[in-house]
């Protein structure tokens, strides 16, 4: 899902609906850049998600957000292997990664 909304000047909510109980994207294992320079973004809400092989949230929410105070972001996510480490950007100059 790399990139899947990138430049999406006038895209401003995104909500997917999981199954009860949550939907599984075991082949999932980044989502670079997937909202980047989305100037009108309100609201993401990718809650129920169970993603076993994340491992990349790269500059996911990068330059052309909403001030990070004004966007709501639910990424309630189950499944996340323990002995691995993701790492993710909210800005374009500070990247954190911490153990899943």
């Amino acid at each position: 899902m790399d990139q899947i909304f990138e430049d999406c000047t006038n895209l401003k909510e995104v909500i997917f609906q999981a199954a009860e109980g949550g939907t599984t994207f075991k082949n999932l294992s980044s989502l670079d850049r997937m909202f980047t320079y989305c100037p009108s973004l309100e609201r993401v809400d990718m809650s129920g998600w169970i993603v076993p092989n994340l491992q990349n949230m790269s500059c996911m929410f990068m330059d052309g957000t909403k001030e990070q105070s004004s966007l709501s972001i639910n990424l309630s996510w189950s499944g996340l292997r323990d002995s691995d480490t993701i790492c993710w950007t909210v800005l374009p100059t500070r990247a954190t990664c911490f153990p899943r």
